[in-house]
């Protein structure tokens, strides 16, 4: 099974927002091979914003809510 983390949007609803970008400048969507593995970036992303916002880099957090880990078929 693969795994995303996916972002709820306004005009699009839950949508993968998560990409790689290569040495060439390309964008690839990221995608994981196990839930954990999900867990752990979403997890690393979400302590990243708590500190951009401690620091003034961001004005507020974005809610846990907004984000969910979806099994692909």
């Amino acid at each position: 099974m693969r795994y995303e983390v996916q972002t709820w949007t306004l005009g699009d609803g839950w949508i993968n927002c998560w990409s790689h970008m290569d040495s060439e400048g390309e964008t690839t969507p990221v995608q994981f091979r196990t839930y954990k593995e999900a867990l752990k970036e979403l997890n690393s992303y979400l302590t990243s914003q708590t500190a951009a916002v401690a620091c003034g880099d961001m004005a507020e957090e974005y809610s846990i809510h907004d984000f969910r880990i979806k099994e692909l078929e």
